[in-house]
């Protein structure tokens, strides 16, 4: 989970609908360090009274052609483990601040199909 400062700042889901998408902030980056199949996810949006369920990007296994906004349960991410005690995925603590998804995009680096 993001630390409490993050989740305060984190708007409500639905709250930016009517943003235009290169201008939502992404707050928080999560990833699985991996060469060969990262995977990423961005939180833009977060309800923690719906499980922590969040609306952001996410791109599974590297797969820019298929990657998409959408909604994922951030518990979920905790469970994911490369071996018992070893949590895979990983806060990005270079994101500081909330940032323009055109801003993260451009920096995040990945070449988009």
């Amino acid at each position: 989970m993001p630390p409490e400062e993050v989740l305060r700042g984190i708007p409500a889901l639905y709250a930016t609908e009517d943003v235009l998408v290169e201008q939502k902030l992404v707050h928080a980056h999560y990833f699985i360090p991996s060469q060969q199949l990262p995977f990423d996810w961005f939180v833009m949006e977060l309800s923690p009274e719906q499980n922590y369920t969040a609306f952001g990007f996410v791109c599974l296994q590297g797969d820019t052609a298929n990657a998409e906004f959408g909604y994922f349960a951030l518990w979920e991410l905790a469970d994911i483990f490369l071996a018992p005690g070893h949590p895979a995925v990983i806060r990005n603590e270079e994101l500081t601040q909330a940032t323009p998804w055109a801003q993260v995009r451009q920096e995040w680096g990945r070449k988009f199909a």
